[in-house]
């Protein structure tokens, strides 16, 4: 089970929930990077408005009901070890969207949607993590700097397609640009 740091451990309590946050910043990316490439795979594999939505649902369905095991395995494991499960267990993921996408398998997409559902889970690791740095009074705070990591969705919004355009052009694995 997690312990709070003693009082003199709570020493760089702002970078631990800074760190924190741009863990989540990179979780919520990869959570939602199909939800910007979803024009250009419905085109490429000519899928239909519910399999669209099948694309779109599965991450956020199994990253939203995996919170709660994971949220008890960080109760158990602790924040850092959990972090670190969860990020590593998503980069996988996200180069088998890539990889779906450029072989135009939907099977692998939804495969791949769920596998990244994972990522969306960093939200129950973080929350318990950043508040035990702060005293009560002060965990309201801790848990607002944390949530900035939702940013991470926009991120994906704005740079997931840029980032495709660029490969597409520089390797083969991408069959054509966003």
């Amino acid at each position: 089970m997690t312990q709070p740091p003693s009082s003199s451990a709570l020493n760089g309590q702002l970078g631990q929930v800074l760190l924190a946050t741009l863990a989540s910043a990179t979780g919520f990316w990869a959570w939602m990077s199909i939800a910007p490439l979803q024009k250009t795979y419905a085109v490429s594999m000519g899928l239909n408005e519910g399999q669209i939505s099948l694309m779109l649902a599965t991450p956020v369905l199994v990253g939203s009901l995996g919170r709660v095991l994971v949220g008890a395995l960080t109760d158990r494991l602790g924040g850092r070890k959990m972090f670190t499960a969860v990020l590593l267990g998503s980069m996988p993921a996200v180069l088998l969207v890539a990889l779906a996408g450029a072989t135009k398998n939907f099977p692998l997409l939804i495969g791949a949607g769920f596998y990244l559902g994972v990522a969306g889970t960093v939200f129950a690791v973080g929350i318990p993590f950043s508040s035990m740095w702060y005293e009560p009074s002060k965990r309201g705070f801790a848990n607002g700097v944390f949530g900035m990591g939702m940013v991470g969705t926009a991120i994906s919004a704005f740079a997931t397609p840029a980032s495709r355009r660029a490969l597409a052009t520089s390797t083969p694995i991408t069959s054509s640009p966003a």
